[in-house]
């Protein structure tokens, strides 16, 4: 967590340790959106944003909605989880137009379902 920060200033900054780092590691701008799944309860998923209050501007913040949970492929089979998870999140960035233009007005907290 301590590392979102530094992703979303503007301009953007690289952390310092980013071996263990399974990303892309592309941090020549700015993330657009932060999305977390459904292992984020409530009070992670504020502690998450409480550490960036000061410089997620114009973040859309996206959230599993884990009352729909039961529609997921089983947790088991985590190539087919991920990919329904990876799915729900670009549907829900496609709504959003995020990354076509400009953002603004559309921070917030949204969830994927």
């Amino acid at each position: 967590m301590k590392d979102l920060p530094l992703l979303l200033s503007t301009p953007s900054k690289a952390p310092t340790d980013t071996e263990d780092n399974y990303g892309s590691k592309n941090y020549g701008a700015r993330p657009l959106a932060v999305g977390a799944g459904g292992g984020f309860n409530d009070e992670m998923f504020q502690e998450m944003k409480d550490a960036c209050k000061d410089v997620e501007k114009g973040i859309v913040w996206l959230r599993a909605d884990v009352s729909k949970i039961d529609e997921m492929p089983p947790l088991s089979d985590l190539e087919a989880y991920g990919a329904e998870t990876a799915r729900r999140v670009k549907r829900k960035l496609e709504e959003l137009q995020v990354g076509k233009g400009n953002t603004e007005g559309k921070e917030g907290v949204y969830f994927f379902t």
